[in-house]
């Protein structure tokens, strides 16, 4: 297989996300959208062939089994599928298109991805000039990391982010159980987004929406695991114990990628001393995730979110390369020089991820892991809202105007 077609495009993205901070350039968000969609199919065709196994089999596998009415949590090999049945439902109805897997299975991602175009634009401070919103929206578009991780790979992570950015689009504009259900949705896709919850509660007024909010946001994960026994006639014991039995790669990035490398424990969900580094890790993310809520406590729900997500990926014992996905669009909505730097390295290194380590040997793959992700770790930290902990969240603009001075008439 070669490639160089594939390695272009994602270059071509790069490439035109400089031109577009250079020239400023920054059309109505109608273009950013159709460009995000149209670069994305030619990347998904493309780039059939580089598509990693658990998109090209597992999920593939996941639908089948849905339409079998069989449990992917348990009808699959450990490790395989993890989460509620809400994707597989999606992958399901994506294989009953019967079009070729590598292209259908990825029309969910892609158009998760194509409606963040907008959501990154609304999701700018306020005060933020039309012009830089549409700006943030076209780099979106040609986003070289987000251009990998849906159009190359197919995962479900653009899937959890539009439904995560849009429940905190939500909370903002005070809707709070509408956000939840959003929010909700996102967390049945894949277990990540829980990461929302300070966020998303940070944006709303009182109590009792956050009440509303949360107890709506539980809504969609229990509904889909209440179809694990009707629809898909499996016993809920075993399939929760599978659920919150999964562990992400070990030895594939960071501090445990580090270990990996030089020898100190293997790699994989299930490799050596992987467990006993897996529960450290778990300890060490925990203690992480508090100080950071700590530390930025009085940021807006979107910069706070973002910082839950950059710390996760700072400190982390499991990883998967689409991981780094998860606090792109909230950084293109932000804007800071610095946080670009993390995204350009973020994409880097997917790229070689994808296009060499994956497809390599297991020496590859644990050389990208470690040593390769290290720089991208420091640039995450420089990423991280430092220059906000001195701001002071913006008080709410009152909802009901003032009553004029000189009384009715």
């Amino acid at each position: 297989m070669n490639p160089a077609p594939t390695a272009a495009l994602l270059g071509v993205g790069a490439l035109a996300s400089l031109v577009i901070l250079r020239r400023r350039w920054h059309p109505p968000i109608a273009w950013s959208i159709a460009i995000a969609l149209a670069f994305q199919a030619v990347v998904v065709v493309v780039a059939q062939k580089w598509t990693p196994q658990d998109v090209a089999v597992r999920f593939l596998d996941a639908g089948i089994l849905v339409l079998h009415r069989h449990d992917p949590l348990t009808a699959l090999p450990k490790q395989w599928w993890n989460f509620t049945p809400f994707m597989p439902l999606v992958f399901a109805a994506e294989h009953l298109l019967r079009g070729p897997w590598l292209i259908t299975g990825k029309i969910a991602p892609v158009l998760a991805s194509t409606a963040t175009v907008p959501m990154v634009a609304a999701a700018s401070r306020p005060g933020t000039a039309v012009n830089e919103r549409r700006l943030r929206a076209l780099l979106w578009a040609v986003s070289p990391l987000s251009l990998a991780v849906s159009a190359v790979h197919g995962q479900v992570e653009p899937v959890a982010v539009a439904l995560g950015l849009g429940a905190l689009l939500l909370a903002e504009r005070g809707r709070g159980g509408r956000a939840g259900l959003v929010l909700g949705a996102a967390i049945a896709a894949k277990s990540w987004p829980v990461l929302f919850i300070p966020g998303v509660l940070r944006e709303l007024p009182g109590w009792r929406q956050r009440t509303v909010t949360l107890v709506s946001s539980a809504a969609v994960p229990v509904a889909m695991i209440a179809l694990i026994p009707t629809l898909l006639r499996d016993r809920l014991g075993p399939a929760l114990r599978v659920m919150f039995g999964y562990h992400s790669l070990f030895g594939n990035w960071g501090w445990t990628g580090m270990l990996a490398w030089t020898g100190k424990a293997g790699f994989g969900p299930t490799g050596a001393h992987a467990e006993h580094y897996q529960r450290i890790g778990t300890v060490v993310l925990v203690v992480a995730l508090a100080a950071a809520l700590v530390v930025w406590r009085r940021l807006e729900g979107l910069d706070l979110t973002a910082a839950l997500l950059l710390v996760f990926l700072i400190v982390t014992a499991g990883f998967g390369v689409q991981y780094l996905l998860w606090p792109a669009a909230l950084l293109y909505a932000r804007g800071a020089g610095r946080q670009f730097l993390f995204l350009g390295a973020a994409a880097g290194f997917a790229a070689v991820e994808y296009l060499v380590a994956i497809p390599g040997s297991m020496h590859t793959i644990l050389f990208v892991g470690g040593p390769l992700s290290l720089p991208v770790i420091a640039l995450a930290i420089v990423a991280l809202p430092w220059d906000r902990l001195t701001t002071r969240r913006p008080s709410r603009p009152s909802c009901v105007p003032a009553p004029p001075s000189g009384g009715s008439r």
